[in-house]
């Protein structure tokens, strides 16, 4: 009976300790997604904020009425950054609002703004997402993409049936074309 008690114990001791150490990796792996999130979310790539911000200065030195609507928007980007991408949801129709706002600046550069085709339709307002979950594909739309010739930059974003459905293309640049 001893040695059955004992053996039962130490069985049940083990199973405890597994039990914990399976415990605390899910709460490492969870604390690790979190701050891996966390370092997503407060990047601000800083080529763009420089391109933003040449290209608010050469229409402050040309004088232009577009510099006030720049630097607004690049306000509402940053302010949007700070406020919004600690939280874990934010108001779908905020994020879109961010997403225009990046989309008018990277326009404002251009030669042929006509080539980015900016969609959102649907009522976002009783939907949420996570912030800044779909800017790297539309950072990468810019990145990435030729725009030498006619093809566009097409970003369509909708809510339909309470789904959310997002488009993002371009033209991919050919990096090894001699």
């Amino acid at each position: 009976i001893y040695i059955v008690i004992t053996s039962l114990l130490f069985i049940a001791e083990q199973w405890r300790d597994q039990q914990s150490e399976l415990i605390k990796m899910a709460q490492l792996e969870e604390e690790a997604k979190r701050a891996e999130l966390k370092a997503l979310r407060s990047q601000i790539n800083p080529h763009f904020l420089f391109n933003a911000l040449n290209l608010i200065y050469s229409e402050a030195v040309k004088k232009s009425d577009q510099s006030p609507v720049l630097i607004l928007k690049l306000s509402d980007i940053l302010r949007y950054v700070l406020e919004k991408a600690e939280k874990e949801r934010v108001s779908m129709q905020d994020e879109v609002n961010y997403i225009a706002d990046y989309i008018d600046l990277q326009t404002a550069r251009m030669n042929n703004p006509d080539q980015v085709v900016f969609h959102a339709t649907g009522n976002f307002e009783n939907h949420e997402i996570a912030p800044l979950l779909l800017l790297n594909f539309v950072e990468n739309s810019f990145v990435h993409s030729d725009l030498s010739e006619r093809p566009e930059i097409r970003i369509e974003i909708s809510i339909e049936n309470g789904m959310l459905n997002f488009t993002c293309s371009n033209k991919k640049r050919n990096h090894f074309n001699p």
